[in-house]
């Protein structure tokens, strides 16, 4: 079925994709451009919590353009799992946003 758009993303948008998932876990951390920890964890989760969902009305958005694409309905859906996520669970937000970018390697070579 072709997309909404008729275009797929390029891979340079994957890779700032990647970057935008990657840069979730210090986001979490409470930790600043440095690596230094800035923010108590309650304002760090806040943070988290409003950028993770940013880049999830990004990608829901998107969905036009990549439904056929396994690896990306995948991504959503790990991305939004994650919104259950507590403040306590660095492995685990650490682990899914590994995978996540992980995913967004495969999203590329199947494009």
């Amino acid at each position: 079925m072709p997309n909404k758009y008729d275009f797929a993303p390029s891979d340079k948008y994957l890779v700032h994709l990647r970057n935008k998932i990657w840069k979730l876990l210090p986001i979490y951390e409470g930790k600043d451009n440095t690596g230094e920890i800035v923010s108590s964890r309650e304002k760090a989760y806040e943070k988290f919590y409003l950028s993770l969902s940013r880049l999830l009305v990004e990608l829901t958005g998107a969905k036009n353009i990549e439904t056929d694409n396994g690896y990306y309905v995948e991504l959503i859906y790990l991305l939004e799992g994650m919104l259950s996520f507590s403040e306590d669970e660095h492995d685990r937000v650490r682990d899914i946003i590994l995978h996540c970018c992980n995913l967004c390697e495969k999203i590329s070579e199947v494009v």
